[in-house]
């Protein structure tokens, strides 16, 4: 699950599957109701989400063959794809000297990227 901005008081589930597409439903917190049921495709491998902070939002990393930053802008969830093949994870590095900084690890190499 997922809350996006507070103001605008939607919740998101998500549900990464197997194939590369990601399944998104509405959440009614006070009902438990899922709406508006979306289905799109990130991939052809498994997704892995990941929620991250930057600039005080919350957006989620999908890391998959073709990498994806979720966020949500005017009560829609918008998809950013990252300049990346096959990221298998991600992990915050945020500390003083790196503010709003990501590791992706790769099978050769690790990559450090601010957000």
């Amino acid at each position: 699950m997922l809350n996006f901005p507070l103001s605008l008081q939607i919740s998101y589930l998500l549900c990464a599957l197997g194939d590369g597409h990601l399944l998104n439903f509405i959440l009614s917190m006070s009902t438990g109701e899922l709406t508006d049921r979306k289905k799109v495709s990130l991939g052809t491998q498994p997704i892995t989400l990941r929620t991250f902070t930057s600039k005080n939002a919350t957006h989620v990393f999908a890391a998959s063959d073709r990498p994806t930053v979720i966020y949500s802008s005017n009560k829609k969830l918008l998809y950013s794809n990252v300049n990346l093949k096959e990221v298998s994870h991600m992990c915050p590095f945020n500390t003083a000297a790196f503010p709003d900084r990501y590791d992706l690890p790769f099978l050769t190499q690790l990559i450090t990227l601010r957000l």
